[in-house]
């Protein structure tokens, strides 16, 4: 476990999701690039085994929601079209991967929630099994018909994506609770602005980074993406 952790902190220093400095500042991930918050103050995120302050989250501004707001609006148009199989295919390979890293995230839960190793493991894998839920995710996005309502109608239902959707996530469970949340959305078609907590904000960067990587084709935690603290991804 030990050498798990270390050789996920090293990985960890490669991340391009956070400034390079003594108290890191996490960036935000919209449409596509990482992005340094225009905010002019941040909130520190704390180790809570040694209360040494691991990294800043900046509080970003309202422009910078509304842009990641705009830009998950913008990809929506077309992510809707994509056919449940093929969204469900992403789910698939998003679900291997995040088996992979799994000691990659549980580094980060430690290392900003304070949980053992194991608990952090068992915070993955609670998030893990809605993935794996979303792999086959097409039998409860049939609509309903009931012939012969009246004399001259049938009815039928369809269940289509609402759009842009968004979640706010608790510091308690950092992985499990974005994976109750983002993964479903995006299989049922919608597009996603994620908010999780400012206290443990490194386990759906990592999560989210594991995503994005697996569209450029990259396994290797040095690739990198970021999730936003205050506004979002798109």
């Amino acid at each position: 476990a030990r050498l798990a952790v270390e050789a996920a902190a090293a990985a960890a220093e490669e991340a391009q999701w956070i400034t390079k400095s003594d108290v890191p500042t996490y960036k935000n991930w919209i449409n596509g690039s990482f992005v340094d918050s225009l905010a002019t103050s941040s909130i520190p995120v704390q180790n809570p085994a040694t209360q040494e302050i691991i990294g800043r989250v900046p509080e970003s501004t309202a422009s910078e929601v509304q842009t990641a707001l705009d830009a998950a609006q913008s990809a929506f148009q077309e992510w809707r079209h994509v056919p449940i199989q093929q969204r469900q295919r992403i789910m698939m390979e998003y679900q291997s991967l995040l088996r992979k890293h799994t000691e990659d995230l549980a580094y980060w839960i430690t290392l900003e929630n304070g949980k053992t190793l194991v608990d952090a493991r068992g915070d993955i894998f609670r998030g893990l099994e809605v993935v794996e839920t979303c792999c086959n995710l097409s039998d409860r996005m049939m609509g309903e018909t009931l012939a012969g309502i009246s004399q001259t109608m049938d009815c039928t239902s369809f269940r289509t994506p609402l759009g842009v959707c968004a979640g706010i996530a608790p510091f308690n469970f950092p992985a499990m609770i974005p994976l109750w949340m983002f993964p479903v959305a995006c299989t049922s078609g919608n597009t996603f602005i994620l908010k999780p907590s400012e206290k443990t904000p490194g386990a759906s960067m990592v999560s989210k980074f594991i995503k994005i990587m697996m569209i450029i084709g990259s396994h290797s935690l040095s690739a990198a993406c970021r999730i936003s603290s205050k506004s979002g991804t798109s």
